[in-house]
């Protein structure tokens, strides 16, 4: 059975990668390569470029979904750059990558 870590976030403050979810992330990764698909998280850069692909936030209220979040690195972008009306609803099936996400991210609804 999978399970799924699914948030609701409105724009709110974040926390970005501290080296303890990095070296945790790195280990998930050499333990499970096939479940991860890596053993090492997305730079902050790439997260950056990724997330500047967003239209530019507005009043009108946008959906997004980010299924395999890993430890939220793009998250934590995607969110900064939403608007007030935006929602993301991001989806993880690792449970140490959820309890990471739960930790560096403020969680409006889950």
């Amino acid at each position: 059975m999978l399970k799924k870590l699914t948030l609701s976030l409105l724009i709110t403050a974040c926390v970005t990668c501290h080296a303890m979810d990095y070296l945790k992330f790195v280990g998930r990764g050499l333990k499970d390569m096939k479940t991860v698909g890596t053993i090492v998280p997305l730079t902050d850069s790439a997260a950056c470029e990724i997330a500047s692909n967003l239209p530019t936030a507005s009043n009108q209220s946008r959906h997004y979904l980010e299924i395999g979040a890993g430890i939220g690195n793009i998250t934590i972008r995607l969110v900064e750059g939403m608007g007030p009306n935006d929602t993301l609803d991001v989806i993880e099936i690792i449970d140490g990558n959820c309890q990471t996400l739960r930790k560096n991210l403020v969680v409006i609804h889950a």
